[in-house]
């Protein structure tokens, strides 16, 4: 890079760059930047902030943020034209823009698309699901930095002039997408990329990327401006690739094969993260309620052998249902979950009672097992409050061996879980006897 090119920020600060403008700031030509480095996506947010580094006058007599935007959109107006013809001049002067970039409806305020009025071409984009598959972006310049966007929610269909040049210049004006420097998503959709302008010779370029998800805008520019001074040459023209260098090839290979690795230890990571959060979950079943126990309390006894644990079919009433395949009398058993702070109540014990009739009516055919699984005082620390947690009321006990309800204790199921994960193994027909002919509480089922 020539020593006098300067690198110029708008829309953040960088310590890197050789100045830089908020977008509250006075703004001077920007047609004196070589190059120049546009954050978009701080525009909105800045215009809202009423925290900014000017102070605007906001009568009361309205709503003081539309005053503000107002005022604020009244600022732009009278430097709009003057930044986007500054714009417009580096394009057609062999500059260069590079823009951080978002869908554009992140980036409306009070019915007006921000960007619209102040880039000096028209970025025409659709919102797509979230999306975290980038394509390999092989050798490209600002690869370091796409390395720091995980995720994106857009997709651009068309660059094209905004309409302000006059008739003469728009009519030979072209813009043409580098097929090279394309970045684009697993589904081959365009998401960023350089845009050369042309009109009967080669004049600026346009460099659109997807705003970073993990560092701070700050840092993204910083290193954008690092990477545009230590590598500030011509795109190379696709002819060139067609010649080789010698050991070129072998190093492309050994890349390949080491990202190739690094995405297998990835996935690896990613499987024993997974496994670990699941492991992790299971602490749920000591302090946990509501659906949160619900589902650990199924992921539990799919642990014991009962695979076909699934929600209760019959629409907001039971929570679980399992199915007791070595009882005759019973084929269903119908889990009702709770999860108390202090302890679990009759009124409690009562609805697992509620589910059981209900079933019954709606599948005469079947037959019910009432199951209760209760995580009382669940913010008592365990092991010590396992007394607690497993002691009911005299009336509790009778009412529930007179509706032949089986009760366990979540604790229970924490205690059979860990055996499992110690190594033993679940004897499926031994913990459906069980339930089946404990009515009350249940204090092991390993």
């Amino acid at each position: 890079m020539m020593p006098n090119n300067e690198i110029w920020v708008l829309g953040t600060k960088s310590s890197n760059a050789d100045r830089s403008f908020l977008w509250t700031e006075d703004i001077p030509s920007l047609s004196d930047a070589d190059i120049l480095i546009i954050d978009i996506t701080s525009l909105a947010s800045e215009i809202l902030d009423l925290g900014g580094s000017k102070t605007y006058v906001r009568p009361m007599a309205i709503d003081p943020k539309d005053r503000y935007v107002e005022n604020m959109h009244n600022k732009i107006h009278t430097e709009i034209s003057q930044i986007r013809s500054d714009l417009e001049y580096k394009l057609l002067v062999k500059g260069k823009i590079i823009i951080i970039y978002k869908h554009y409806e992140d980036l409306i305020v009070r019915d007006k698309m921000l960007p619209n009025m102040i880039l000096p071409i028209h970025i025409q984009s659709h919102r797509t699901g979230k999306s975290t598959k980038m394509k390999r972006q092989k050798n490209h310049m600002y690869g370091d930095y796409l390395k720091n966007v995980k995720n994106f929610d857009y997709s651009i269909s068309d660059v094209y002039d905004t309409h302000s040049l006059d008739e003469k210049t728009r009519s030979i004006l072209s813009i043409r997408k580098d097929l090279d420097y394309e970045i684009t998503d697993n589904s081959d959709r365009c998401i960023g990329g350089t845009f050369h302008i042309h009109t009967n010779v080669t004049l600026g370029d346009v460099t659109i990327l997807p705003a970073p998800t993990e560092i701070s805008n700050e840092d993204a520019v910083d290193m954008l401006v690092s990477i545009v001074k230590k590598d500030n040459n011509e795109l190379p023209p696709q002819w060139v690739k067609k010649l080789e260098i010698h050991g070129l090839t072998e190093l492309d290979k050994k890349v390949r094969l080491l990202e190739k690795n690094k995405e297998e230890i990835q996935h690896e990571i990613d499987i024993k993260t997974r496994e670990q959060e699941k492991l992790l979950g299971y602490y749920g079943l000591l302090f946990s309620q509501g659906r949160q126990l619900e589902k650990i309390v199924m992921d539990s006894f799919k642990r014991l052998g009962f695979a076909e644990t699934r929600c209760g079919k019959l629409s907001n009433e039971e929570d679980l249902i399992i199915e007791l395949r070595s009882i005759n009398e019973f084929a269903i058993g119908v889990i009702e979950v709770k999860g108390r702070s202090n302890k679990t109540t009759m009124a409690d014990i009562t609805q697992c009672e509620k589910w059981v009739t209900n079933y019954l009516i709606a599948k005469p055919s079947i037959k019910a097992k009432g199951i209760f699984i209760s995580n009382q005082f669940r913010k008592k620390e365990y092991p010590a409050s396992r007394n607690d947690r497993k002691k009911y009321e005299p009336n509790e006990i009778d009412y529930a061996e007179s509706r032949k309800i089986c009760i366990i204790p979540s604790y229970v199921l924490f205690e059979a879980v860990n055996k499992i994960l110690e190594g033993k193994t679940p004897n499926r027909k031994i913990i459906e006897q069980l339930i089946f002919q404990t009515n009350g509480v249940v204090d092991s089922l390993l």
